[in-house]
C-alpha cells in the first residue's frame, strides 16, 4: 500500500485510516536527516527528521467517514527526538490543499486541513475546510490509533438544500429550495461502520419546501395539510445516529400559516 513507503508514526497513520491512492503518489523535494550516538543501533537515533512535498491523485481513505476521488498536495514535515526516558518521541504536521474530495459521496472542492501526529498515537485532522453545494462546511477530526476510535465534529452553513438531497448525478428534486445550516458530532471504531453514533442538528431558511419526502412525511405523519399555496419555508430538525441509521426526534417546520412543532 503507500503507507509502505513512510516511516512511522507517518505510516501508523496511514495504515490507522486506510489510505490509498489509485492515481500517481509522488514524493518531491525530500529531506532525510538523522543522527545518531557512536554505536548506537541504526533503529535508536537521537534524531531523524524527514520532509517533503507529496502529491496524490484519486486518493481514498477512512477517518469515520468515507474520503475518495482525492487530488491535493502536502508539505510532510516529521521530527522524531529521543526523550530522556529513551523513547522517540514525533510530531508531524501536514497541511493539505486540494482542489476535490467526495465525502460520503458528497462533493467538496477546495478542500484545505492541517494533518497532525502527536506522540505515535495521536492523530488529529485539524482546521478541515471546503466548499459544498454552494455553502461551506468546516470540521475536525481526532483518531486515537492505538485504540482504532475516532471523533468528528462538522458545522455546515449556507448550503444549497436542492444540492445536498440530491442523489449523485441524478436531477435535483423540486420541492427543495432553501438553505442550510447545521451541525453533528459523531464518534465510533475504525474500520466498523455499525458502531457509528452521535447527534446533530439541521436548519434550513428561505425554504421551499412543499415537496421534499422528508418534509411531506412529518406532515402526513402529523394528520396536517398544508394549504396548496403554502410551502414550508422554515424547517429545524434535531437527529441521532446510531449506526446506519438514523432518528428524527426533534422538528419544527413552519410556514406563512402554519407551525409545526
Amino acid at each position: 500500500g503507500s503507507s509502505d513507503y513512510f516511516t512511522t508514526p507517518l505510516s501508523t497513520g496511514f495504515k490507522a485510516v486506510d489510505f490509498n491512492s489509485e492515481g500517481p503518489l509522488r514524493v518531491s523535494n525530500g529531506l532525510i536527516r538523522g543522527v545518531w550516538k557512536q554505536d548506537a543501533s541504526i533503529n535508536d537515533p537521537e534524531l531523524y527528521e524527514f520532509k517533503a512535498d507529496l502529491s496524490f491523485e484519486g486518493a481514498r481513505f477512512t477517518a469515520g467517514p468515507e474520503f475518495d476521488h482525492f487530488d491535493g498536495g502536502t508539505r510532510l514535515e516529521l521530527v522524531a527526538r529521543m526523550d530522556p526516558e529513551r523513547k522517540l518521541r514525533s510530531e508531524l504536521s501536514a497541511p493539505i490543499i486540494g482542489t476535490g474530495i467526495d465525502v460520503e459521496g458528497r462533493k467538496v472542492t477546495e478542500p484545505r486541513a492541517n494533518i497532525l501526529i502527536e506522540g505515535d498515537d495521536r492523530l488529529l485532522i485539524k482546521d478541515i475546510s471546503g466548499d459544498i453545494a454552494g455553502g461551506r462546511t468546516v470540521a475536525e477530526i481526532e483518531i486515537d490509533m492505538a485504540l482504532g476510535t475516532w471523533e468528528l465534529e462538522l458545522d455546515l452553513e449556507d448550503a444549497s438544500l436542492q444540492e445536498l438531497t440530491r442523489v449523485r448525478d441524478d436531477e435535483p428534486v423540486d420541492g427543495t429550495i432553501g438553505r442550510v445550516l447545521g451541525n453533528v458530532r459523531l464518534f465510533g471504531i475504525l474500520d466498523e461502520p455499525e458502531s457509528k453514533r452521535g447527534r446533530g442538528r439541521l436548519i434550513v431558511v428561505d425554504g421551499q419546501m412543499t415537496n421534499s419526502p422528508l418534509t411531506l412525511s412529518i406532515v402526513q405523519l402529523s394528520q396536517l395539510m398544508l394549504p396548496v399555496s403554502d410551502s414550508l419555508e422554515f424547517g429545524e430538525v434535531g437527529f441521532t445516529v446510531d449506526g446506519d441509521r438514523m432518528v428524527f426526534d426533534e422538528f419544527q417546520l413552519s410556514s406563512p400559516s402554519l407551525q409545526l412543532d
